[in-house]
């Protein structure tokens, strides 16, 4: 039997379907790599910005009046130039940016800065032009050993970040808003509004400190922080994730909680479809107020917890 050209059509339209969904795919992937290194780039740009301006403070005069005409100078010039952006309290914050950030990572992030600026001139250059075909010259940053950004959130996130004040929570909060994937208002709802004392927990014998870590470690890293993390889910009888990206250490994590046998519950929620179907139990934002209930010989009981999720 033959076929008409339209049947014909209509028959290959399950190869034309899934070559759209691949091509989908390839669109996607490219712009959120680009969105991804348009925010590493000002991120970088506005930490150098900063130490310049720190830098020419230190030269200049140790008057506060000083530094405030310095940036209202610098403001102006640069707005006129570049546009919005570059207003007074946008330059204090690159400022405090890099005051904050730079014991920790600063000839890193320089470094990173140049390799990227280096690249951005090459790639500018005529193709025939003897500094693009310059053996010496920076190769674009696509056919470098790649190098981690110091920087993983973007400027906003750090602009939030900035309102903490304690080096270790500052960097507490900017792992796990790269480790959970977290935007801005996610970023902003986990940061307690008023700073949270756990002394007094402590001396009444409600809250109990742990640690793997000897007293030589005074900072969180991402490495301290997935000890953290595993510590806690092996020392809990369940655990329970608000949410764990796709692909993020904390779905690992909680692959590995569900791969022990251990009971893992989560939001039934589109973002955490993944790890609903790889075995996690439902749990509603109002089974978490009632989740246990611990009398008082300290073991944990069925009480308050829902009837589908009981043992």
């Amino acid at each position: 039997m033959k076929m008409t050209v339209t049947q014909a059509a209509k028959r290959g339209m399950g190869g034309v379907k899934a070559l759209v969904t691949e091509v989908r795919k390839l669109i996607a992937t490219a712009r959120s790599a680009a969105a991804t290194t348009v925010n590493t780039l000002q991120v970088l740009t506005n930490f150098e910005i900063g130490r310049r301006i720190v830098e020419h403070e230190q030269k200049g005069e140790k008057r506060a009046e000083y530094g405030a005409e310095l940036l209202k100078e610098l403001s102006a010039r640069l707005t006129e130039e570049f546009g919005k952006g570059f207003s007074v309290t946008n330059l204090k914050l690159m400022r405090q940016f890099f005051l904050d950030f730079g014991p920790r990572i600063g000839q890193q992030a320089t470094d990173q800065f140049l390799i990227q600026q280096q690249a951005a001139a090459r790639l500018a250059l005529p193709r025939n032009s003897p500094q693009a075909s310059d053996k010496s010259c920076p190769v674009p940053i696509s056919q470098q050993p790649i190098r981690k950004s110091p920087f993983t959130l973007s400027w906003t996130h750090y602009v939030l970040l900035l309102t903490i004040k304690d080096p270790d929570e500052r960097s507490f909060y900017e792992i796990e808003a790269t480790n959970q994937g977290w935007s801005v208002p996610e970023l902003k709802r986990q940061i307690p509004s008023e700073p949270v004392d756990c002394r007094p927990a402590v001396a009444e014998g409600r809250l109990v400190m742990v640690t793997p870590f000897p007293d030589t470690v005074r900072h969180i890293t991402a490495k301290t922080a997935t000890t953290r993390n595993r510590l806690v889910a092996e020392i809990a009888s369940e655990v329970v994730v608000a949410h764990a990206a796709p692909g993020s250490k904390m779905e690992a994590l909680c692959r590995d909680i569900l791969a022990a046998g251990k009971p893992l519950y989560s939001f039934d929620h589109p973002a955490n479809a993944e790890l609903i179907r790889a075995g996690a139990s439902h749990i509603s934002a109002m089974d978490v107020a009632t989740f246990r209930s611990v009398p008082q010989s300290g073991h944990p009981t069925n009480e308050g917890l829902p009837r589908d999720l009981r043992a």
